[in-house]
């Protein structure tokens, strides 16, 4: 099998994981769909697709495989291991070298471009731009009173949110499995309410169905129900939760992906691990990335003129509270990479109040009066948070 080297072609460490995880998708499937596979390519390779396209053919899919230079360099670093640990004969570790080997056997996995995790990233992704474009169609089947197309619409929008959040949720849970971090008491998927957004609107749509066939003079175009304007509200905020979905698949490339070293992984999975917690039902607005230079040099001197907040997230809670999140390296003060928050409360931006989970709630009620915390907080689906009546400024 040829190996096609990616690095040669793109370059780029994000385009070349992108390319891996679409070819590994077009490879897996039982019937290689080129019209998805462009379509893939087309919105997030769209520099590259004069050069990529070319290996997206189904009748050559066994021909080759995609490559990288780091993983080239990374087959080079284990065959050199194996081959020491086994020159050894007299002092072999076997753990190590069943570690080796196993490790080999995964970089064969991703260089063969079978690897199930960029596989189901990949088909994740699909499924959530599949989402999306739904959503036009459906806003034009209901303004034209189709309610029946709609219902079928919604339908199928339902089916494709289900593999969205069930197929994130457990590369989520893999992840905390294999660092040893899971816990039955914490959730693992970041937006588990767009399902029933999506449900409420289809019982809207089959009353509204009914409604127009049992009363044929009814005139649609000067009729409207409350519920075709909410389904665009609706919509909307579904369509924000997907791309909190979309920003939790781009920390998972980096996880996933061989292209990264292991200390970006590490940064990516901890990113990964405090956004599902503080963004759970929330709805991203805006993303903010700094492409300003940033100096290594004389971390303790530096301050926030010297680009060290590389990203900034605007969202909204699951209560409708806004939250900003800052990812910030290294600065006068904070000698490590740390995130800050802050809550927006009218004109002002405060140092966060984020609601407090059941565990960090009861730890304040052993140490102050409960008419006293039930006059400043109050219950909202998982959390306890401070009332929005309260003024303390």
């Amino acid at each position: 099998m040829k190996k096609v080297n990616l690095s040669e072609i793109i370059g780029d460490s994000c385009a070349n994981s992108f390319a891996l995880a679409f070819r590994s998708m077009f490879c897996t499937v039982s019937i290689p769909n080129k019209n998805q596979a462009t379509a893939l390519i087309s919105e997030y390779l769209k520099e590259y697709i004069e050069v990529m396209l070319p290996y997206f053919d189904e009748n050559k899919i066994n021909e080759y495989c995609f490559v990288t230079d780091t993983i080239l360099k990374k087959e080079e670093i284990i065959k050199d291991k194996i081959k020491k640990a086994c020159m050894d004969s007299g002092n072999v570790d076997e753990k190590e070298l069943i570690r080796l080997l196993e490790e080999k056997s995964s970089l064969s996995d991703t260089t063969e471009l079978f690897n199930s995790g960029m596989y189901n990233l990949g088909m994740i992704l699909s499924f959530i731009d599949q989402s999306i474009q739904i959503d036009e169609e459906l806003l034009c089947a209901n303004s034209i009173g189709e309610y029946s197309n709609g219902d079928l619409l919604l339908a199928q929008k339902m089916s494709n949110l289900s593999i969205i959040h069930l197929g994130i949720s457990s590369y989520i849970i893999e992840l905390h499995q294999r660092n040893q971090q899971f816990h039955w008491n914490q959730h693992y998927n970041v937006a588990p309410n767009m399902q029933h957004i999506i449900k409420n609107q289809r019982k809207y749509q089959c009353c509204k169905k009914h409604f127009v066939k049992t009363n044929p003079k009814v005139n649609i175009k000067e009729e409207c129900f409350l519920s075709d304007i909410l389904l665009i509200v609706d919509l909307y905020r579904v369509k924000q939760q997907c791309i909190l979905e979309k920003f939790m698949i781009s920390l998972l490339f980096i996880v996933g992906s061989p292209e990264y070293e292991e200390w970006m992984q590490q940064y990516a999975y901890a990113i990964l691990d405090i956004l599902n917690e503080i963004m759970f039902c929330g709805e991203i607005h805006r993303v903010y990335l700094q492409e300003g230079y940033y100096n290594t040099m004389s971390d303790s001197e530096k301050t926030s003129r010297d680009a060290t907040t590389r990203m900034s997230i605007i969202f909204s809670a699951g209560n409708d509270d806004i939250y900003i999140v800052r990812v910030d390296l290294p600065h006068k003060g904070e000698k490590f990479f740390h995130m800050n928050m802050e809550e927006v409360a009218g004109e002002k931006i405060l140092p966060t109040g984020y609601p407090m989970t059941y565990e960090e709630f009861n730890q304040l009620k052993s140490k102050f009066d409960k008419n006293l915390l039930d006059k400043f907080f109050l219950k909202w689906m998982e959390k306890f948070g401070l009332k929005p009546s309260l003024r303390l400024f």
